[in-house]
C-alpha cells in the first residue's frame, strides 16, 4: 500500500528532525522550542 508506506516514511522523517533539531538545540545552548519559534531567527551564515 503506497499510501501507508509513506505516511511512515514521513513520520520517520519528522521524527528524525525532532532528534536532529534537539541536537542542534543542545549544540548551540539554547532549546528546541526556542528554534522552532519564527522571531528566534536563523542562526549563522
Amino acid at each position: 500500500m503506497p499510501h501507508s508506506s509513506l505516511s511512515r516514511r514521513w513520520r520517520g522523517a519528522q521524527q528524525w528532525q525532532l532528534e536532529d533539531l534537539d541536537a542542534v538545540a543542545q549544540a548551540l545552548g539554547t532549546t528546541p522550542w526556542a528554534l522552532t519559534q519564527p522571531t528566534a531567527g536563523r542562526v549563522g551564515p
